[in-house]
C-alpha cells in the first residue's frame, strides 16, 4: 500500500482528498489499518496487477464503500495510479463497487467529486450517475440507483 501511495501524482491526492495530503500522513500504520480493514459499516476493494517473472504484484487503484447517513445509500470514494488506463481501471473499479453496494443490500451509490475532477465527473456520467453542483464549495455530488 505504501508503493501505491508513493506512486500517485499530488493532483490525484488532492482531487480525491480535497487537499494535499502528505505521504508520511498517507501511509501511516495506524491510517493504513483503519481504512484497510473491512468492516460492517466500510469495505474496501483493491484492483492489483499480478506478479510476472520480472515484476513483484502492484496495486493499481483502491476504492472504499462506506455506508451512508442515509441507511440505504453507500458512499465511494476511488483512488488510482496515474496513467494511460486509469480511465478504464475507474471503470472497472466503480463498476465492481456498485455490484458489491448492490449485493449489500443499497438501494444506490454515491460519492462527492471535485468540479474541477473533469475525468471522474465524465466516468460518473459514463456510468449513469446524476450529477449536482453543491452550493458553494466546488463540489459535485454524484449519485446512482442501483
Amino acid at each position: 500500500m505504501i508503493r501505491f501511495h508513493k506512486a500517485i501524482s499530488e493532483e490525484s491526492i488532492y482531487m480525491r482528498y480535497f487537499e494535499y495530503l502528505g505521504l508520511d500522513r498517507r501511509t501511516s500504520h495506524e491510517r493504513l489499518v483503519r481504512i484497510c480493514t473491512n468492516t460492517p459499516e466500510s469495505y474496501a476493494i483493491v484492483v492489483e496487477k499480478p506478479p510476472t517473472h520480472h515484476q513483484t504484484a502492484a496495486i493499481l487503484g483502491v476504492g472504499r464503500l462506506t455506508k451512508a447517513a442515509q441507511p440505504e445509500f453507500a458512499t465511494f470514494d476511488t483512488l488510482l495510479v496515474d496513467g494511460a488506463n486509469a480511465g478504464q481501471l475507474g471503470k472497472i473499479l466503480l463498476k465492481r463497487m456498485a455490484k458489491l453496494a448492490n449485493t449489500f443490500g443499497f438501494k444506490g451509490l454515491e460519492g462527492e467529486l471535485l468540479v474541477a475532477d473533469h475525468d471522474g465527473l465524465n466516468l460518473c456520467r459514463s456510468l449513469d450517475f446524476s450529477l449536482q453542483t453543491l452550493p458553494g464549495d466546488g463540489v459535485v455530488l454524484v449519485t446512482r440507483s442501483l
